[in-house]
């Protein structure tokens, strides 16, 4: 068998393989049985990861001047709706209609039209969103000590900061994509260099937002707190020994040390500074005892938070999408296209980006083992990861984390990627010989995908 051929029977394998785990009638039935299987469990994890990656992005609001309408983890409302009988033919079984939380909030709790047009206006501006968030004495302390973004002749000197568009993208998505997604520290400090060293980030404030990130992992697993915490799951804090009784909480900071640091209150990771740790000049104030403070404005009808509350919207409403996900799965089908696998275009759609994926991997092997002939099979996959991952950059419309990426001129995308695999052991003059013969093909692919999906998208909704 020829290698076009082997090739071409490997795509129609993984195509065959795709359809039944996926796209089938069979697959949507199984999926609709797991879905609800695992509903309760499900329900959880939800809860217990987008807590975190809520609470902890009001980082970026109240120390980059960033409003929550622009943080994109906040971006995470979707409400589902019935298709239109000519889209229903056409393969639509439902349609997901992104909604903002503002949207999601007045669902929830089924607000008139002009609240929900009062909640968005506050979060459109940090400093309505901090009187909303927090009591009016702590509001007064912040909103005269906090840093804002930076006007070219309207601004005071050295009490602002600028963000050009790569940084500006970086604080609102990147940095907090590659938390909740990071797999390792490690990982997450190697990309991280790249980015202070290419975009001239200050040292201290990738460090300070590093640690309040990690701080956050830590108190939900650790330090069980009111609003953040789960019973059965989180532990009580640690209580310091030899003294008074003090809690405590434990997390790993940016150089890799494991830190033991005093802990009472999320207004802590959220603003305040330990000694000897963090950048002063992000640091707001502190309470001797700020559990027994009122910090956090209270809705008195609804016994909770402002806070507290939108997050509880957005974990309402990706709740109310679990049993959604089968039908999802196999969206964008006709019956047809759901019994046979030859009558699908998805899973064309599919096959194209697969035999993409497949001929880069051909060439980066070729390549390669040209240059390095004795190569082990680990660091053979880590080269057809990087060429991969330079496809991700250019070709992912839709993946959360790309957006300082996209921001980025040609060149600099170039000086990132290589910075990142070279620290991760992979050899730069083998890396720059893969750019440069990829390069032009993967810009070429991204553009095939887009169109494709373009394509696919005004056929079924009738664009």
């Amino acid at each position: 068998m020829g290698l076009a051929s082997q090739k071409a029977w490997e795509i129609i394998q993984r195509k065959r393989k795709y359809f039944h785990k996926t796209l089938s009638e069979d697959a949507w039935n199984t999926n609709l049985d797991v879905m609800y299987n695992v509903f309760d469990h499900f329900s959880f994890w939800i809860d217990y990861t987008l807590s975190d990656t809520l609470l902890s992005s009001f980082i970026i609001t109240l120390h980059y001047d960033i409003p929550i309408k622009d943080i994109v983890s906040w971006l995470l409302a979707w409400n589902i709706e019935l298709p239109t009988p000519e889209e229903f033919r056409r393969g639509v079984l439902l349609k997901l209609e992104r909604i903002d939380v503002a949207r999601a909030f007045a669902d929830w709790l089924r607000l008139p039209p002009e609240e929900e047009e009062r909640i968005r206006d506050v979060l459109s501006k940090t400093e309505d969103t901090l009187k909303e968030t927090f009591t009016p004495e702590v509001q007064k302390t912040v909103e005269e000590t906090r840093q804002k973004k930076a006007y070219y002749d309207v601004s005071n000197y050295d009490v602002s900061y600028y963000d050009p568009p790569v940084v500006y993208e970086f604080l609102r998505s990147t940095l907090h994509a590659w938390f909740q997604k990071r797999g390792t520290y490690e990982k997450v400090k190697i990309d991280l260099e790249e980015f202070i060293k290419k975009f001239d980030i200050r040292r201290e404030i990738a460090e300070d937002l590093f640690n309040r990130l990690s701080m956050f992992d830590a108190i939900k697993d650790n330090a069980l707190t009111w609003d953040y915490g789960w019973w059965d799951r989180s532990y009580w804090g640690l209580e310091e020994k030899g003294s008074e009784v003090k809690p405590m909480m434990e997390f790993k900071d940016y150089q890799g040390v494991t830190r033991k640091v005093e802990y009472r209150s999320l207004i802590e990771p959220h603003a305040c500074g330990y000694w000897d740790l963090g950048y002063w000049d992000l640091f707001f104030w502190d309470y001797t005892e700020p559990e027994k403070e009122k910090i956090y404005e209270y809705y008195r009808e609804y016994l909770d938070s402002f806070l507290s509350m939108l997050r509880d919207a957005l974990v309402v409403n990706a709740k109310s999408r679990i049993m959604a996900t089968a039908t999802a799965l196999v969206n964008y089908q006709t019956r047809e296209e759901r019994r046979y696998a030859y009558r699908s275009s998805r899973l064309e759609t599919y096959a194209l980006r697969y035999s993409m994926r497949a001929q880069l991997e051909a060439i980066t092997h070729r390549i390669v083992t040209r240059l390095k002939p004795n190569i082990d099979a680990y660091s053979l996959r880590l080269y057809k990861t990087a060429v991969l991952n330079l496809l991700s950059l250019y070709s992912a419309q839709h993946k959360w984390g790309l957006e300082a990426y996209r921001a980025m001129t040609d060149e600099e995308i170039k000086d990132v990627w290589l910075g990142r695999w070279t620290n991760q052991g992979l050899d730069k003059g083998i890396l720059e010989e893969l750019y440069k013969q990829t390069i032009n093909i993967i810009k070429r692919y991204a553009i095939i995908r887009k169109e494709d999906r373009d394509r696919f998208m005004r056929y079924r909704l009738g664009w």
